[in-house]
């Protein structure tokens, strides 16, 4: 049987504020290139008077829409490369099956976008790391996922 080494939690927030900076990223150059609405690309800084003008022409509801769609995206793409993605990547981490053998393409898609519901929704899906006793997110208890440092055996 093989022996995994769990990632640490700070490897784990580590990867994921890279991730979420890719995803933000990505999508505010989707937002101001207009790819999101042209109302959106006119905003200029968020100031309140912004905010309110969108709010009313509907144009917060497509924002966040587009973010959540842009991280399911970004993560489901890159989970389905046998659980990497940037932050992962750069600090050595990867996801894998209750057996040790990395995800198959469906199960890393899926559970990328589980993680993007889950952070959109307060963040209950990557917070649940913190009162799990393994420190697993809830996707990767939903989906029997690990996130692990390297596997033995």
């Amino acid at each position: 049987m093989r022996r995994m080494v769990l990632a640490s939690l700070g490897r784990r927030i580590g990867a994921m504020a890279i991730d979420g900076l890719v995803c933000v990223g990505l999508w505010w150059l989707l937002l101001k290139s207009g790819a999101l609405g042209g109302d959106l690309a006119k905003v200029g800084r968020p100031t309140l008077s912004a905010l309110g003008s969108l709010w009313d022409s509907g144009g917060l509801a497509r924002a966040a829409v587009g973010l959540w769609t842009v991280c399911a995206a970004v993560q489901g793409g890159l989970g389905s490369l046998q659980g990497r993605s940037l932050g992962r990547l750069a600090l050595g981490l990867r996801v894998v099956d209750r057996w040790g053998m990395p995800v198959s393409r469906v199960l890393g898609a899926a559970r990328g976008v589980l993680a993007a519901t889950g952070a959109i929704v307060l963040g209950a899906g990557p917070g649940f790391v913190l009162v799990s006793r393994r420190q697993r997110a809830l996707h990767d208890l939903v989906l029997a996922t690990f996130i692990v440092r390297r596997v033995d055996g």
